[in-house]
């Protein structure tokens, strides 16, 4: 009898085992990257994570895969974070997935993503506060090479450290930081921009690690060309720099356009606020502070891997008329008014056909993704929401057909 019992207890933890692991398979979350143009995607659950090496994988079988230009998967992984700091997570495989990681987690959904402390191609380090953490991984199927790369991935956890004890930055990245140009005092909110660094970062653990990326920057609003502090921004962690800010006159002394007759004759078409442009090469002459000139490309060099970009373009101003613009950093060097022709017919249904084009693929590029949705049984949309999916389609198709028959109606004024 007691053998039995025994039997019988073994078969049930064996259903029991089997049904959480049916279970676990099933698992979903949802994941809000955030922004109202984003729509939430579904992730399946793919098993827990550790410090160390870890197997991942897509969960769909690799027969079961239908490719049309591309196929991807999202599969999410549990993270049980032991300890405050910073981690590296390195994707080891020939394949491509995409990683993104929260904390933000309430009633079965993700928000956000992890802000990253250096991203590199293989993955990127990231701030975890201790408790609960899930990572999302997108697999990348473009077709059937390579489908056992991406069964055999890897994705290795390191633990760097509970703190962030230094970070140095290399001095060359501070000699030219640019007002107007680095730092755009009219556009950065909150008084941060983004500034190319090389450098290093040390933890408590002993641990270095070199970079070399965009760091965040805040800065002061009395900011002015000059002896400044400005503060880098890491997460969890600020250090102060002195450094003296510069203006692009301390690098451009005058620009020139060696072929301005040229430059300044475009072609006016059927469309108000578009003109056709010269083909002819423009040719840029930048005067130095020294004054030497150079016309070889479009560019300045600074130190430390930075440029000064030397740019034109075509503007209609306030009076309706077009004008010839060129600038670098927040500063007009040339503005000259142009000569207008008219543009052929043929060139003006070119210009007609590919802006119907264009609205066509943001029009689908809109709906498509709601009247999937909409259409699928297993979305596990409400039929309130289905029908709210579709009449955004819809709104969408009016609003396309809107546009395309004023275009019409402007090409066809104009040309007849």
């Amino acid at each position: 009898m007691k053998r039995k019992l025994k039997i019988i207890a073994l078969v049930f933890m064996l259903i029991s085992l089997l049904a959480v692991g049916a279970f676990a398979q099933d698992k979903t979350i949802e994941w809000d990257y955030g922004g109202e143009e984003s729509p939430r995607e579904t992730y399946s659950f793919g098993g827990q994570l550790q410090v160390g090496d870890n197997k991942v994988s897509p969960l769909t079988d690799a027969y079961n895969i239908i490719f049309s230009d591309y196929y991807s998967e999202n599969v999410y992984y549990e993270f049980d974070v032991e300890k405050s700091g910073y981690y590296d997570f390195e994707t080891v495989s020939d394949a491509y997935y995409g990683i993104y990681i929260s904390q933000d987690i309430k009633d079965g959904v993700a928000y956000g993503d992890a802000e990253y402390l250096t991203f590199e191609d293989e993955g990127y380090k990231v701030y975890l506060e201790e408790g609960e953490c899930v990572v999302g991984l997108i697999f990348y199927f473009y077709d059937w090479n390579g489908l056992g790369d991406i069964y055999n991935s890897e994705l290795n956890i390191e633990f760097i450290g509970s703190e962030i004890t230094d970070l140095q930055i290399a001095d060359e990245y501070l000699e030219n930081i640019i007002l107007g140009y680095h730092i755009a005092t009219e556009y950065d909110e909150e008084n941060i921009c983004s500034i190319l660094a090389e450098g290093k970062l040390v933890f408590d653990s002993d641990k270095e690690y070199e970079f070399f990326e965009y760091l965040d920057v805040r800065y002061s609003d009395d900011i002015a060309p000059g002896e400044n502090i400005i503060t880098f921004m890491l997460p969890n962690y600020e250090k102060e720099y002195a450094v003296k800010i510069k203006t692009v006159d301390d690098y451009i002394k005058d620009i020139e356009v060696g072929n301005i007759e040229e430059a300044t004759v475009v072609k006016e078409t059927f469309m108000p606020d578009i003109v056709f442009q010269p083909d002819e090469y423009i040719e840029i002459i930048i005067t130095l502070p020294d004054g030497t000139k150079k016309n070889d490309d479009y560019i300045v060099e600074l130190n430390g891997d930075n440029y000064i970009w030397i740019t034109y373009d075509y503007i209609q101003k306030d009076d309706g008329k077009w004008y010839f613009v060129v600038s670098a950093a927040d500063k007009e060097y040339v503005c000259e008014p142009c000569e207008t022709v008219t543009a052929s017919f043929d060139e003006n249904l070119g210009l007609y056909w590919s802006s119907v084009l264009e609205y066509a693929v943001g029009m689908i590029g809109e709906t498509s993704w709601y009247l999937t949705d909409a259409f699928d049984m297993f979305s596990g949309l409400s039929v309130g929401e289905r029908m709210e999916y579709i009449s955004i389609v819809f709104s969408e198709l009016k609003e396309y057909y809107t546009e395309v028959y004023n275009l019409t109606e402007l090409f066809m004024n104009s040309v007849f």
